[in-house]
């Protein structure tokens, strides 16, 4: 998910959490389209040009459609 965010900046950094993105987020265990403890507000958005079909992919895991 992290990946396929607009606000992913590098090095597991991004605009929600500029130390470190945490591990349940990183790995996929947490949909951060939810809030989470630190985000400042900010979740998960799909940068511009992302394939649809994958975002559906990541997003059914979630959605629990797989």
């Amino acid at each position: 998910m992290c990946l396929v965010c607009k606000y992913y900046r590098k090095a597991q950094r991004c605009e929600a959490f500029p130390l470190r993105i945490p591990q349940a987020i990183l790995i996929g265990k947490y949909d951060h389209r939810k809030p989470h403890h630190g985000d400042h507000g900010i979740k998960f958005h799909p940068k511009e040009g992302v394939d649809k079909d994958e975002l559906e992919t990541i997003l059914a895991e979630f959605d629990g459609d797989l």
